[in-house]
Order: C-alpha cells, then structure tokens, then sequence
C-alpha cells in the first residue's frame, strides 16, 4: 500500500492544526458563553449592587421653596418614616422610597406629612404625590439605597404632587 492510501494514511500537519484551530474556537466560545450566560451585577465602591426593585415612591414639593423649620421639621418626620432612602432636592422637594412591602409606611408618612402642614398653616403650602412601580438604584446588603433612584415611578410621583398643587 502507498503512503497516500486512506487506510494507512497517518494525520498530517495540516489535519493537527486544524484540529488545534477548532478547539481553541470552541474554547474561546466556551469562555465568552460563561461570561455572558450570567447576569452580571453593578457593583458601587461601597459594595452596594444596582438593580430594579419595585418600590413605593412619595415625593412632597413645598411651594416656594422649603425654610429652615419647615426642612428640619420634614427631614425629622423622613428619618422616623421606614424608608429604604430619601433626599431633599432643592429648591423645596423631597423624594422618600419605601420598599413595595411597606407600603403602609408609605400611607402613614403621607398622613404624617398632611397633619404637619395642617399644624403649621404659616409654613409655605406643601403637596404631595405617591406612585408605586419599579425603581432602579444600588441598593446596599441591608436593602437601603445609596443613590437616588432613577425610573419613571419617580417621575410619575413628582407629576402627582405638582398636579395637586395646581388644582
């Protein structure tokens, strides 16, 4: 038999590197799948993660802006609230999360923040807007935002509060 015969042919340089070839494209292929088959976290400095959650959104505008009592008295009333996180955004605007779970906490601090407004008639009016749905923000390992959160949740709540304070 001739060398060149199929049956006695030995595998030739050309058949290794191409075997050689194929395996590290099914490798490289493999390791991109790993990758990218997982969902990979956001991860903040502080170790908070980002990630969608649904969430209870509570924004008060205070007309005119907000004085010093009137912050003060909000931010005392914020703090003793239940949230997962809340800011203040100038000029007079404060925007409190609630986690979807404790929604009553959301509907206590509405109540909170209607009988403090009702207790000082001499404050600047201050109206209030609530809408629940998904937020995304990092949220830290005890499920408290790091962040102000994004997402139209909080846009539609701040609509509320500025509509009920137009009429």
């Amino acid at each position: 038999m001739s060398r060149d015969s199929p049956v006695t042919r030995l595998v030739t340089v050309g058949d290794v590197a191409l075997l050689i070839a194929a395996l590290l494209v099914g490798a490289f292929g493999y390791l991109v799948w790993r990758v990218y088959r997982k969902k990979e976290l956001v991860v903040s400095a502080t170790a908070a993660i980002a990630r969608e959650e649904s969430c209870c959104v509570l924004y008060a505008n205070v007309a005119d802006g907000v004085d010093s009592e009137q912050g003060y008295a909000i931010r005392n009333l914020l703090n003793d609230a239940g949230t997962i996180g809340w800011w203040f955004v100038n000029p007079g605007s404060f925007v409190a999360i609630f986690a979807s779970k404790d929604s009553s906490r959301s509907t206590s601090c509405r109540e909170a923040l209607a009988k403090l407004a009702a207790e000082n008639p001499s404050w600047p009016s201050m109206s209030i807007g609530a809408s629940t749905g998904s937020i995304y923000g990092a949220f830290n390992g005890d499920g408290i935002l790091e962040s102000m959160p994004t997402g139209g949740v909080v846009t539609n709540a701040m609509r509320k509060a500025l509509e009920a304070a137009h009429g």
